[in-house]
């Protein structure tokens, strides 16, 4: 691979994420059904057709969206579930984690997902 396709690649991936940064942030100020695809895209400095090339609609946007709140919070559950397994962690600490791991959830949906 040269420097151009690492080049393009990484641009193309900074597209999809700035995309997503952009949606999660309008979506939570003025909600879902308030957000238009050009307010999206204009705010991510991007053109519709890139945003339909990756999520193909506003939907496909927002489900990448939660797919990726919920594969952390898998990822969370994974390592809670790996520590208890190895018999390292109190049901105290446990269930201090577990609170921890639903609030800072949901303070995703406020803040940035990267």
């Amino acid at each position: 691979m040269d420097n151009t396709e690492n080049t393009d690649s990484m641009e193309t991936m900074d597209n999809r994420i700035r995309l997503l940064q952009c949606a999660n942030e309008l979506f939570y100020e003025k909600g879902y059904d308030a957000v238009g695809v050009q307010e999206i895209v204009a705010r991510a400095g991007l053109t519709k057709p890139t945003l339909y090339y990756y999520f193909g609609s506003k939907k496909g946007l927002l489900e990448a969206l939660v797919a990726e709140r919920f594969e952390r919070l898998r990822g969370m559950y994974r390592e809670l579930d790996a520590r208890s397994q190895r018999n390292d962690l109190r049901i105290e600490e446990a269930l201090h984690w577990l609170a921890d791991i639903f609030c800072g959830f949901f303070e995703l949906s406020r803040g940035e997902l990267w």
